[in-house]
């Protein structure tokens, strides 16, 4: 079964792509997938001025949001279709098996030799006619291919002729079982799809919602009468330079090119002990990787393309000459931090000015314009705490930290005038703490040498002062600390 992979295209179809149980069937390797990716015109139609969608910008700009769009549109589809064969099974389509054959691997493309038939001929028939649709029956020619491929090579074939549909690939894995693998690429508009784009300041994403009976959104749904068009003999166009590009042909001079490579390292394995073929579970087979690989150039075609799966404009050659709107359902929704939009922050500022007019004022009524120790810096607040006497309040937390209750406790910065000694005390410890510092502090005293005429028993004492303000509460303002 093909797997789920979450990205911007969706897997559509997945009851045709049982791998083990479609090559059981049919005695051999078979790797079909269906890829449906979003319509890449939706972030055009978005960003459009006409239809006043306000852009997420960055801080410097006026608006700041997201939003979510989900488009009624078809989506375009590729289906990968792959299927082993030996070279027996492959041989009629490849020129340089047929008798009185004149391979030339240089003038192959440009000028293929003259004894192959031409149309109306149907070509050879293979064991794969019924799997890949060739023949008079089904209206497909089948691919000639100019030779055999060495071990991880491919060779293509691009030039099918009208109504042709799809381009192919001849690979040799590295494995013996498969010995060949055959592979059509082709492609349509699929309606069991709509298109999500979703944009914010950070960036924007464009994906596909297939196959879901809760979205409502779905082509098909909202367009009952829709049914799936057939694939697009336009596609050999495009996907010809595609496959150029990507030396996915490369294989006719054995040019052993990395793409090729790797594809057919990925071909789905024979396992003798179930005598079946099976995807890997740590990497995709070579129809997934096919039809990834073409997603993006899809992608790029439908940007301009209508949202609607046929061509509904009676023009020469099928050719706008300028461009012209077209209307589709969507759901929008909208997120915005425009100013226009923040009343409700208001009530935050309202508060936050409150909260300073309130510091203001205990610093003017009761600290008297001094400074006072801000208790909470990491520094103060170390010292404090390595300095602090035994609190039972904290029985039991120092291996593993305060729990329960304990967190609940309310503490005090608490202070021994006598010895000018700042100290963390919890409410509930009361009195005893002070008590038990004079004592401690006493004895200490005693003990040392009064002899010792060098020793200075004075501290650093802090600002007495400072403390005494803090901490009276009989003020107005006391009462909130």
């Amino acid at each position: 079964m093909a797997r789920r992979m979450e990205r911007f295209w969706s897997w559509i179809e997945t009851k045709d792509s049982d791998v083990q149980e479609i090559s059981t069937k049919y005695g051999r390797m078979i790797n079909n997938i269906t890829m449906a990716m979003p319509h890449g015109g939706i972030p055009g139609a978005a960003m459009d001025k006409k239809n006043k969608i306000p852009q997420p910008n960055d801080i410097s700009g006026e608006v700041e949001g997201k939003y979510n769009l989900e488009a009624t549109v078809p989506s375009p589809a590729v289906n990968v279709l792959c299927v082993g064969m030996n070279e027996s099974e492959i041989s009629p389509l490849v020129y340089d098996t047929w008798p009185d054959a004149d391979f030339n691997a240089t003038s192959w493309m440009a000028s293929p030799p003259e004894n192959i038939p031409r149309a109306p001929s149907w070509l050879n028939s293979t064991v794969v006619d019924d799997i890949f649709g060739f023949g008079e029956k089904y209206g497909q020619r089948p691919p000639i291919f100019g030779t055999l491929p060495e071990a991880n090579n491919t060779i293509s074939n691009i030039t099918g002729l009208w109504p042709s549909s799809a381009i192919y690939l001849l690979g040799k894995p590295s494995r013996a079982d498969p010995p060949y693998v055959l592979c059509s690429i082709r492609t349509r508009f699929t309606g069991v799809c709509s298109t999500r784009y979703r944009a914010s300041p950070s960036g924007a994403v464009l994906s596909s919602n297939c196959e879901d009976p809760k979205n409502h959104l779905q082509y098909n749904y909202r367009n009952p009468d829709f049914q799936e068009s057939n694939w697009q003999p336009d596609w050999k166009n495009v996907a010809s330079m595609w496959a150029n590009s990507l030396s996915l042909g490369s294989g006719i001079i054995n040019n052993e090119g990395s793409n090729s490579r790797l594809l057919m390292q990925m071909v789905p394995a024979y396992d003798s002990s179930t005598k079946r073929y099976s995807l890997s579970e740590h990497f995709p087979s070579t129809s997934e990787t096919l039809a990834v690989m073409a997603s993006t150039m899809l992608i790029y075609s439908s940007k301009d393309a209508p949202f609607i799966p046929e061509w509904n404009y009676t023009t020469v050659d099928d050719v706008l000459v300028e461009p012209v709107y077209q209307y589709f359902k969507a759901s929008l929704q909208f997120t915005s931090l425009s100013t226009i939009y923040w009343g409700v922050f208001y009530v935050i500022l309202l508060s936050c000015f409150i909260t300073s007019f309130i510091c203001f004022g205990f610093i003017i009524f009761e600290a008297r314009g001094h400074q006072v120790t801000d208790f909470t810096e990491p520094q103060n607040l170390f010292a404090l705490a390595m300095n602090s006497p035994y609190s039972s309040r904290l029985k039991g937390a120092c291996g593993s930290g305060p729990v329960g209750r304990q967190l609940k406790e309310r503490w005090l910065i608490g202070m021994a005038e006598e010895e000018a000694h700042y100290y963390i005390r919890a409410r509930t410890d009361g009195q005893k703490l002070v008590a038990a510092r004079r004592a401690t502090r006493s004895r200490t005293v005693e003990q040392m040498s009064m002899d010792d005429q060098s020793m200075s028993l004075e501290p650093v004492r802090p600002a007495v002062d400072e403390y005494r303000r803090v901490s009276e509460r009989d003020s107005f303002l006391g009462r909130f600390y």
